[in-house]
């Protein structure tokens, strides 16, 4: 058996629902979709990322194409990504995709292409481009790998970032590519600490220009490599998760591939790269198998304990030792109401954790929105006694300055909110559920109740994946209110980023701003900060509101569930005692017949 059949088999389905306990009936049905649905995405896109002008697209020519089909001559993109998947055509083909559904095919060439990615043909995407669609015969994408080209990051537009984080919250890996000189810069920065914690898996490449020195390129690696590190140990990411990028010359590939010269291409260094990504596009299915595979067995076996202990129940009731079980049954019942009174205890711990972090990141936002908003207005005060009252130089300074006052203010949020976050996830992983049957079931060399957290843990978005299914289980809260183990942290860090850029985009002032006096300029700027400052108080404390009111009703209602479920179990099992004979004889047949198709289960998943 595979573990499609296993997720798909409504035996399978109705067999282990008789005997794994859960605080809702639709759990386990919730499980095996979800774990149907992981199975059936047979594409996983990985975005690469980067400011304007690092070369994404250069490198998407070099690795997919060996020619220029990507406009690489653009001074500003619109927000459209361009998806290149398999196609099984001899030549690439282009698709784009319109707002209102319909599309249409263009020579997948940079001219025609341009048309519809270029600022300057699509200002403000007036086209109403959803996306580009090119369809590319290449080993690396056979397997159902998606390489999508997005819009700088370095820009910091609203449009720009919705874009890529609702790729981000799609995907569990994607490509860095960062420059050599200079090495990541703070916005930058900003981008990756807040894209991190949505992605699995991270590839780093740092692309050298012709005419940067070894000097140079050996400055900047060691340069972003320490950054890169720094930012993943702040999104709490395991070591080794950032590792030191691989140099590529992407211009020399491009040029090697165009003029078939393979000594160029080697001299570019791309090989090592596409070796690793390589190898991921031809892992990543086996990844989300082996996953589901093991939460598969995790089922099997919780199945399995329940079904011989409640075997064992009805034979002492047809030995006549009644009140033996009753009594074991009173042990479990008492040993269950511990397990609540623990729980209570630890629901009680996250919630003061929680207020407590409220009231401090509370007080932290106001204050840090406030010497931010003041050093801005300080920064202006300069700008304007230096000459600047208004026009394009006037706007490029306040736009340049307000952009420094935004990654500073995410900088020092972002951590504070995942640090939150982190601890009440380890608190919350410490809650078990409420049951009369045994909690530890060992499995594949670990124990089920803790076990499951190594199942959550793995569980992840390859491929387009949303959790596991022992997640969808026992970590159920875990898996649908904390970030980091389930996909609301998407919600977590675009709710970061959009309080920020709901302020940033309504602070920015244009460049046909009028001449005028320096006590009207400074007004009007001042008019700015104080609107940027508002909207970011809102924005963030709406977020932080929203969290911890989150927190507190998911953990109001799983207790509630699990308690409920505990009585149901206690009830059922009293009942045993008032059954007749050969009902319970009946019943034992039964469960003798599943414990041995649990057991044949077991074979087969093997």
């Amino acid at each position: 058996m595979n573990t499609r059949q296993f997720y798909s088999d409504a035996n399978v389905f109705s067999l282990l629902s008789k005997y794994i306990n859960t605080a809702k009936t639709t759990d386990l049905k919730v499980a095996f979709d979800k774990a149907l649905e992981t199975l059936d995405k047979p594409e996983c896109r990985i975005p690469v990322l980067g400011t304007q002008g690092v070369g994404k697209s250069s490198f998407l020519n070099a690795i997919l194409f060996g020619d220029i089909i990507l406009p690489v001559d653009a001074n500003e993109t619109t927000c459209i990504p361009t998806e290149i998947r398999y196609g099984d055509n001899k030549q690439p083909k282009a698709v784009i995709h319109f707002q209102n559904g319909s599309q249409k095919e263009v020579p997948c060439t940079e001219k025609a292409l341009a048309k519809y990615v270029h600022q300057d043909n699509n200002p403000a995407n007036s086209m109403k481009v959803s996306s580009v669609e090119i369809l590319c015969k290449s080993d690396l994408l056979e397997k159902g790998i998606i390489l999508v080209d997005l819009p700088g990051v370095g820009s910091l537009t609203l449009a720009n970032q919705k874009t890529t984080l609702d790729y981000l919250n799609n995907t569990s890996a994607a490509i860095f590519m960062l420059r050599t000189v200079p090495p990541l810069t703070r916005s930058e920065a900003v981008f990756i600490q807040s894209a991190l914690p949505l992605i699995d898996k991270a590839f780093w490449v740092q692309n050298q220009w012709t005419d940067e020195s070894d000097d140079e390129v050996k400055e900047g690696l060691d340069d972003n490599e320490d950054k890169i590190k720094h930012i993943a140990k702040l999104a709490h990411k395991p070591d080794g998760y950032a590792t030191r990028p691989i140099v590529v010359c992407v211009q020399k590939a491009l040029v090697g591939h165009i003029d078939s010269n393979p000594k160029m291409v080697k001299q570019s260094r791309i090989e090592p790269f596409l070796d690793t990504i390589v190898g991921f596009a031809r892992d990543w299915q086996s990844e989300i198998q082996d996953s589901l595979l093991k939460e598969a067995r995790a089922l099997v076996a919780s199945a399995q304990a329940a079904a011989h202990e409640r075997k064992s129940n009805y034979e002492q009731i047809l030995a006549g030792k009644v009140d033996k079980a009753k009594a074991e049954l009173e042990k479990q019942y008492d040993a269950a109401e511990q397990t609540k009174r623990e729980n209570k205890e630890k629901i009680v711990e996250v919630r003061n954790f929680v207020q407590a972090e409220k009231a401090t990141l509370h007080n932290n936002i106001l204050e840090l929105s406030k010497t931010r908003a003041e050093n801005l207005k300080n920064k202006v005060r300069e700008i304007i006694a230096n000459g600047l009252t208004g026009g394009e130089r006037l706007a490029k300074a306040y736009n340049d300055n307000a952009k420094e006052v935004y990654g500073e203010i995410f900088e020092e949020i972002q951590p504070q909110f995942l640090s939150m976050m982190e601890k009440t996830t380890q608190i919350i992983a410490d809650l078990k559920p409420v049951s009369l049957s045994k909690n530890e079931i060992e499995v594949d060399g670990t124990f089920l109740d803790k076990g499951n957290k190594a199942v959550i843990a793995h569980g992840g978005k390859i491929g387009g994946g949303t959790g596991g299914t022992a997640g969808a289980l026992i970590g159920g809260l875990i898996g649908s209110v904390i970030p980091g183990v389930g996909t609301t942290i998407g919600a977590v860090v675009g709710g970061l980023l959009g309080g920020l850029l709901g302020g940033w985009g309504g602070s920015k002032i244009g460049t046909s701003i009028l001449e005028k006096q320096k006590d009207a300029a400074r007004q009007e700027l001042f008019q700015q900060i104080d609107s940027f400052k508002d909207s970011l108080e809102k924005n963030y404390l709406n977020l932080l509101e929203n969290f911890t009111d989150g927190i507190n009703d998911a953990l109001r209602s799983w207790n509630k569930e699990q308690n409920n479920a505990l009585e149901n179990e206690y009830e059922e099992r009293t009942r045993l005692f008032k059954a007749s004979q050969d009902n319970v004889k009946v019943d034992l047949e039964k469960i003798s017949m599943d414990i041995a198709q649990l057991s044949n289960l077991e074979t087969a998943l093997k």
